[in-house]
């Protein structure tokens, strides 16, 4: 991936709405890590949405890739508190000045089923390990 394609949190992107996050993983509604930021003082609840890519099984969380054509199923948040991208790079392990030593990467993606691009954190590592979550949903695939 071309560092070209991701922004740091200070960036503003021209057309785009920067003021949403879409989540997919263990910081979505009803998991631990959602209260571990503390999302719900922090981003107010949009609804369920999805985003184009390939879901992957890591143990206890998932990762996201642009690969293929599926649908990730995930929850958007429209940001209320300015920190909360910040403390999101450091929970997902995103270093905008070294894309290459981060865990994840924070891109502007198109939601599919609105009409906005929300920041999405796309794991940076290998998959060739990991299982396909062929549903594209972390939350069915969890509690199957």
């Amino acid at each position: 991936m071309s560092d070209s394609n991701f922004r740091p949190a200070y960036e503003t992107v021209p057309g785009s709405m920067t003021s949403f996050v879409f989540l997919y993983g263990s910081l979505m509604r009803g998991f631990e890590s959602h209260e571990t930021v503390d999302l719900p003082s922090r981003a107010e609840f949009a609804g369920e949405a999805h985003c184009v890519g390939t879901l992957y099984d890591l143990g206890d969380h998932p990762g996201m890739t642009l690969e293929g054509n599926g649908r990730v199923r995930g929850e958007l948040y429209r940001v209320t508190d300015d920190g909360l991208i910040q403390d999101l790079d450091r929970f997902e392990r995103y270093y905008p000045e070294s894309t290459d030593d981060s865990v994840y990467v924070r891109h502007l993606e198109e939601v599919v089923d609105r009409d906005l691009n929300a920041w999405v954190y796309l794991y940076n590592e290998p998959t060739e390990d990991a299982n396909t979550v062929e549903s594209g949903d972390w939350r069915e695939y969890r509690s199957g």
